[in-house]
């Protein structure tokens, strides 16, 4: 990834990518669970 002064990257050089990766890692469990396709609504009833 390239920063704002041209500066290749890591993706843990990146402020919040833990938090980022644990908020879709439970994202992708919920959808495990109840599967794809559902509105917003329905995901944010079930947890």
């Amino acid at each position: 990834m390239i920063g704002t002064m041209g500066t290749i990257r890591t993706m843990k050089e990146l402020s919040y990518y833990e938090l980022t990766g644990t908020i879709l890692n439970c994202c992708f469990e919920v959808m495990k669970e109840l599967g794809p396709g559902f509105l917003e609504k329905v995901y944010k009833m079930r947890f």
